[in-house]
């Protein structure tokens, strides 16, 4: 038998030689000189489908691959690479399957590490995991199965379990600089900033031009209240990547807080075009021009309108689900979507809707988009008839689950801020979907049907622009308050002689205009102090800024009082040191005003121009204050005067305001959870009579 090589055999040989010496250019050239010759030449096609893989050139890769595949369907090297191939082009799906071909070929650490970056890719967690974990049961010194395992457990909110895996995969190779970044991003998930701090920084050891590493320690420096050197260090990311897109969007969040609301949404706008099909920017845009002096409500709805358009009308059901059992009055399952299931400011709103629900005729599942959990989770996992932990699954995943569970009303309780679902709305997993308890504005979405609001916070003017139909409740906010909260003290203007002001709200909220406002008014009352509260006030350079707000018009430094982060009992109890509160504009308060009522201090407010100035407003006459609300500057000034030389009036408030908020609406549970309830039970009715006009129930 004749057993000499070919010219072609030689010429493929050449080319693989070339390719392991880097020359992958070189090796397809050779490869392509054999396919004019045999156009079904397996090795050739095979080979040069992998050296236009690496020179980045996919579309040729993948149709010789596939052809490849198509001669020789028992080469699992073959399916492999085609797998690959058909993941740089954005097929997660199929290079799964071409990954599990190769795998019932021959069982490969490798090839099952790549099947779970496809896993990955596809949105697919926990079976990635599984994959990972396989992987690693073939070879436990693989690192990088060790890190993938790590990013799917981070995913799921296990950061624990994650760090150990990034350890693990350190081990095995200490230069590993991306599993540096993801333990780093472990430790900051867990609120471990110092260690989160110095993960980054020595994965920028390793590798300087990191941008990876850069950004995150911008953010992880962010988190830790330092704005300035977050600016910085996403400052260096941008420089060497102008095209970071998160970099553009950790660095508007700095901005914000130092209040460059215009430079923060120019970074925003960078972000948004450099990653167009990511929600996140454009919500992030949302909530930077609330916050804005010049925003209007048209260019606000405007955006909400430009988000549904982008992300979530491309995502609605051909047939919208149909209402289950159409009994009105059967029991309804009500499923809330949130990210803070929590100690969190929102709980404070809707808590008692899942603790305290009317268990004869409601049944309550929890779609909880937060892996952080504290004694306040617990309260709530244990009052709700179901608890599904959802973070790391993809939208469809989440969507599917909440149409196999039957909810007949889902309440979105984010809106868009930090970890919402919004495109889990919009794929219309119940026949009825409601938000607006954890978000004013609501989203923009037709999906939705109803926004809860009230006619002060949303006059009718305003409802032209809103995509939801408005459900009138007695005030837009509400609360719950801790168990921890102190007392009412008595006011200090008593023992001291004059009038104490004070603002607990975020310090990104209180524009340049509001403290001019209040040292104007500090000004007109020379006797009076202010007390500020927000965790930005633990930095010096922070507070600094914001003396010289007053010192530059003539306030004397001493006449203020900083206090930054604190806990819970501490927070309410620092209520202690004011007469009244000051309310920022023209994005206002809302939980920090609720707060501030059941402390027994009266808060000054203006009636503004958009849904988020006008929230204090609504919530003073809720409860019977609407001699606290001002109409423009000038008239909040004039108040403070005013109520500054009525301290036995202020005094008489304090002593009754806590009694006053409980027994309404605002801050009584059982009526705001009956109110809500009747307000289920009525959407019910009137969606079975909508389907029942239509003919789409039977009888």
């Amino acid at each position: 038998m004749n057993t000499e090589p070919t010219p072609l055999d030689i010429k493929v040989r050449t080319a693989v030689g070339r390719f392991a010496a880097g020359r992958a250019g070189d090796a397809e050239a050779l490869c392509l000189e054999v396919l004019q010759s045999v156009p079904d030449h397996v090795q050739a096609l095979h080979l040069a489908g992998v050296a236009a893989y690496v020179q980045g050139q996919v579309g040729a890769a993948l149709g010789r691959l596939e052809r490849a595949a198509a001669l020789a369907p028992d080469d699992p090297a073959v399916h492999s690479n085609r797998g690959l191939a058909l993941q740089a082009a954005g097929r997660a799906d199929a290079a799964a399957d071409a990954f599990r071909r190769s795998l019932a070929l021959s069982d490969v650490a490798s090839v099952r590490y790549n099947l779970g970056n496809a896993l990955r890719d596809a949105g697919q967690v926990k079976e990635a995991l599984d994959a990972y974990r396989d992987a690693l049961d073939r070879d436990h010194r693989h690192a990088g199965a060790h890190d993938g395992a790590g990013l799917m457990l981070q995913q799921l909110g296990r950061d624990d379990e994650a760090v150990a895996a990034f350890d693990r995969a350190l081990a095995i190779d200490p230069n590993f600089v991306g599993a540096r970044i993801n333990l780093g991003n472990s430790f900051l998930s867990l609120d471990r900033l110092a260690d989160a701090e110095q993960a980054f920084r020595m994965a920028l050891a390793i590798d300087p031009r990191s941008t990876k590493a850069l950004g995150n320690l911008g953010l992880t420096l962010r988190e830790g209240g330092d704005y300035e050197g977050a600016a910085a260090v996403l400052g260096e990311a941008l420089k060497l990547d102008p095209r970071y897109a998160k970099a553009w969007s950790h660095l508007a969040m700095c901005l914000r807080a130092l209040g460059r609301i215009d430079d923060a949404l120019a970074a925003l706008e960078n972000a948004r075009t450099l990653s167009p099909k990511d929600p996140v920017p454009h919500t992030m845009i949302i909530g930077a021009l609330s916050s804005h002096p010049a925003a209007t409500e048209e260019t606000l709805f405007g955006e909400l309108r430009r988000f549904a358009r982008t992300f979530a009308d491309p995502l609605a059901p051909a047939s919208p689900p149909q209402p289950r059992a159409p009994d009105p009055d059967r029991p309804l399952r009500i499923g809330y979507l949130s990210a803070d299931f929590r100690t969190h400011a929102a709980a404070h709103v809707f808590g008692s809707l899942i603790t305290d629900y009317d268990r004869a005729s409601f049944e309550v599942f929890c779609y909880a988009n937060d892996a952080r959990e504290d004694h306040v989770t617990a309260r709530f996992r244990d009052a709700a008839t179901a608890w599904r932990p959802i973070m790391g699954l993809s939208d469809t995943v989440v969507a599917d689950g909440i149409g196999a569970d039957g909810i007949d009303i889902l309440v979105d309780l984010s809106g868009h801020t930090a970890g919402n679902r919004p495109l889990v709305l919009a794929r219309k997993p119940a026949p009825i979907q409601v938000t607006g308890l954890g978000y004013p504005l609501g989203t923009g979405m037709a999906a939705v049907d109803y926004l809860f609001s009230d006619p002060i916070t949303m006059p009718a003017e305003t409802r032209r622009l809103v995509a939801e139909q408005v459900w009138d409740l007695p005030c837009a906010q509400a609360y719950i308050p801790v168990v921890e909260a102190p007392p009412v003290a008595p006011g200090p203007a008593g023992r001291n002689g004059f009038v104490t002001f004070g603002c607990f709200s975020r310090l990104v909220k209180v524009t340049p205009a509001a403290l001019a406002l209040w040292a104007e008014i500090l000004g007109r009352l020379p006797d009076s102090r202010l007390v500020m509260k927000d965790e930005l006030l633990d930095h010096g350079d922070r507070r600094a800024e914001v003396e010289r707000a007053f010192t530059d018009r003539g306030v004397d430094p001493a006449r203020l009082t900083f206090h930054g982060r604190t806990g819970p009992v501490k927070h309410m109890a620092a209520h202690g040191a004011v007469d009244l509160t000051l309310d920022p504009f023209p994005l206002g308060g809302s939980v920090t005003t609720l707060e501030s009522l059941w402390m027994g201090v009266p808060v000054l407010t203006i009636r503004g121009h958009t849904v988020q100035s006008r929230l204090s407003a609504s919530i003073l006459e809720a409860v019977g204050l609407p001699e606290f609300i001002a109409e423009d500057a000038q008239g909040l000034l004039d108040l403070a005067v005013s109520w500054s030389g009525m301290v036995n009036e202020l005094s008489n408030h304090r002593s009754t305001l806590r009694d006053r908020v409980g027994s309404t609406f605002v801050g009584n549970s059982s009526i705001f959870v009956r109110t809500i309830e009747e307000g289920y039970r009525e959407m019910w009715r009137r969606r079975l009579s909508l389907s029942s006009s239509d003919g789409l129930l039977g009888n």
